[in-house]
């Protein structure tokens, strides 16, 4: 247990010093040797002295141990009998409820001193675990000699009984949860005369700051040859330190058990591999999305569960990851599962790699990508101003068209809101909760057409994309496709789209095979298709595939009525975003919006009111703030065609001019030198003219 040295000042050889290393530092302990001639020992006297005789305690007497001495007043103060051998059990509720509060304590230390205790057999050592509050919670020994002690004597030293200071005086347990480090009690130095047969050493059992308990190692007082502070203090490490691993085990796996819940949660597929490709970690979405009828595949590699020619070079060749791509992973069981897939490599301290992959179908990826991208519909039927009964009818047939799925054709003049109209269809009808993407297709290069509708493989022509790109069908996947000015679609491609309409398959540009999808389409246009159809423009079977609902929008010198309401309405929309406090029109300001003949339709009311705005000096929209060919102009009818192309502008009245001009900007989607061209007139004239008219061109651009 350590070490004996002489004491200065010990000139009879009376007191032996004995001093041991703690887990809190050097404390130096007292024992008493007999003083030649004498038959009680110097710390029975004290006892005797200031226990039995109960003399006045004043200062502790030299080379006496202050601890002691301390817990000695304390034990009087609390009325402890030193011959009172009383049962100090505790009621059995109490213990157990002790036990089940300490039961992690009681494992580890009853796990910890049995594979100990096979080396100290013969000893005659007796382990005590002991409770903060103080009850004996285990008892582990070996050894019948310290037992017989026990029993014979009837002490309560065994489990279930308290042995604070309060109840049992000074003893080596009691002591250590007083002072929270360890201590150290000898025969006489206990406050009770019974146990004064036993010499004790105490350690408390700590979890981070907080004391848990202690425990007690004792043996008869002619066996403490033995007794070894060094071996308290051992098996108190051991146990604090199996007690913190059981806790960060526990972390650990609270921390694992919350993980998997996340990672179960998640929407996407998620596998973990290790570098050789062995699946260490999946969740349930992973089977689904593969389409595996195995459920425990932890531990499979990788190319057990899918063709490896389904895959793409990247994993194939273990390199850093890649970005999320668009595949068609073939099962091991050869089912086809459209995909979106991503894949990340991370490196841990040892070198050890592992890497991340994402799976998610391909429907929920695109639909995503088209929220995020803004491809949604945003009007409704209830946002679309009617007055008219020519357009009340037109929104109710575009109410039924949206209780069906099949494909819609809109006609309408340039303006008239076909759009709008496709997009309230979509959102009345069952797949509002799609994307809505909408393709003009006179605004893109017939060259890049077919890729914008169908998509294409890595490398199918110059300039493609490493990864490949989907197609407008492939994103409206679930939703809906519109179609814009479909008769100015080219005639080779316009086979294409019926093969795509009538089988609902797509086939990328470089692919060898199709994708199915799920698309309702909705296709406009403002040209005539019969006519079309009949300048072989435009193929007849693709029309009467389109036009399943036809539905008509009329322009707005057909539906005067709603003149006035689509006024207000844009009053109240432009007022907001101007920052205006417009509130109504002047009488006179309304009767040349009426009698106006409206060529650009509705576009052109709202630039109108726009620009109305915009100059008002006064709560009210007058005359004065509208432009001067509505004022001015007695236009009913706009020219359904002009008498000669070259001629018509230059040959025109102010106001027809105008009409004119409006509908030519229309024809040639804004272009003023093709106009400029078509019409003879000097192309600075033709400027003059729009700036005159504050006509822009870029406003009548296709789109």
């Amino acid at each position: 247990m350590g070490t004996s040295t002489e004491h200065p000042g010990m000139a009879d050889g009376m007191y032996r010093i004995r001093s041991y290393s703690s887990l809190y530092g050097r404390r130096e302990m007292i024992t008493m040797s007999e003083p030649a001639g004498a038959g009680i020992t110097t710390v029975e006297r004290l006892w005797d002295e200031h226990i039995l005789r109960r003399r006045t305690m004043r200062d502790c007497p030299e080379h006496f141990s202050k601890d002691i001495w301390e817990s000695w007043r304390r034990s009087r103060d609390y009325g402890v009998d030193p011959h009172n051998r009383q049962d100090f059990r505790v009621d059995p509720g109490a213990y157990d409820r002790a036990m089940e509060k300490n039961r992690e304590l009681v494992d580890v230390t009853t796990n910890y001193v049995l594979r100990l205790y096979r080396h100290m057999i013969g000893t005659n050592h007796i382990f005590q675990l002991v409770s903060p509050d103080g009850f004996i919670l285990k008892t582990i020994t070996a050894d019948r000699k310290i037992l017989d002690i026990i029993n014979r004597e009837g002490l309560s030293l065994l489990e279930g009984s308290v042995v604070t200071e309060e109840v049992i005086g000074t003893n080596s347990s009691g002591l250590c949860l007083y002072l929270q480090r360890p201590a150290e009690v000898r025969g006489a130095e206990h406050y009770q005369k019974e146990n004064h047969l036993f010499c004790c050493i105490s350690a408390p059992i700590f979890d981070g700051d907080t004391m848990i308990g202690c425990l007690t190692l004792m043996c008869p007082r002619e066996d403490d040859q033995a007794f070894s502070g060094g071996l308290i203090r051992s098996v108190v490490e051991g146990i604090q330190s199996e007690i913190q691993m059981r806790k960060t085990n526990q972390e650990i796996s609270l921390t694992n058990h919350l993980m998997d819940i996340i990672l179960q949660s998640q929407q996407d597929g998620i596998l973990l591999l290790d570098r050789t490709y062995h699946i260490r970690y999946h969740n349930e979405q992973v089977i689904r999305y593969l389409q595996l009828e195995e459920y425990d595949i932890d531990g499979r590699h990788l190319l057990e569960l899918v063709d490896p020619k389904s895959l793409p070079e990247q994993i194939r060749s273990q390199k850093q990851g890649f970005p999320q791509m668009p595949l068609t992973i073939i099962n091991n069981v050869g089912k086809r599962c459209d995909l979106t897939v991503q894949m990340s490599r991370s490196t841990f301290e040892d070198g050890e790699q592992v890497y991340s992959v994402s799976l998610k179908p391909l429907r929920e990826s695109f639909s995503l990508i088209n929220t995020v991208s803004g491809s949604h519909a945003a009007f409704t039927f209830s946002s679309m101003v009617r007055t008219s009964g020519i357009m009340v009818k037109a929104i109710d047939q575009g109410i039924q068209a949206a209780a069906s799925d099949s494909t819609v054709l809109i006609q309408g003049e340039s303006g008239t809101g076909k759009e709008l109209m496709a997009q309230a269809i979509h959102n009345a009808s069952s797949r509002a909760g799609g994307p809505f993407i909408a393709l003009n297709c006179g605004a893109i290069p017939r060259e890049l057409i077919a890729s914008e509708l169908f998509g294409y493989e890595a490398g199918a022509f110059t300039g493609a994309s490493k990864q490949g790109s989907p197609g407008k069908f492939e994103l409206a996947d679930g939703g809906t496709i519109f179609l814009d000015e479909i008769g100015d679609m080219s005639f080779n491609l316009q086979v294409t789209l019926l093969r795509v309409l009538q089988n609902m398959e797509v086939q990328r540009l470089g692919s060898k095979r199709t994708r199915t999808i799920d698309v309702r389409v909705i296709a406009a246009t403002n040209r005539d298709l019969k006519q079309a159809i009949r300048d072989h423009t435009f193929r007849e079977d693709l029309y009467y595939r389109l036009n399943v609902l036809n539905i008509s929008i009329p322009p707005l010198r057909s539906r005067r009525e709603d003149i006035r309401a689509l006024t207000r309405h844009f009053i109240t929309m432009y007022n907001g975003s101007l920052q205006k406090s417009v509130h109504d029109v002047t009488e006179e300001a309304m009767r040349h919006l009426l009698s106006y003949s409206w060529p650009g339709n509705v576009r052109e009311l709202e630039n109108t009111i726009e620009r109305a705005i915009n100059f008002s000096t006064s709560d009210r929209i007058t005359a004065e703030d509208l432009p001067e060919h509505i004022v001015y102009g007695e236009i009913t009818e706009p020219a359904s065609s002009f008498p000669s192309e070259k001629s018509a502008a230059a040959s025109a009245a102010p106001a027809g001019e105008y009409a004119s001009l409006v509908q030519l900007l229309h024809e040639h989607g804004g272009n003023v030198k093709k106009i400029a061209e078509v019409t003879d007139i000097p192309l600075s004239t033709l400027y003059g003219k729009l700036t005159r008219y504050r006509l822009r061109a870029k406003d009548y651009k296709k789109l």
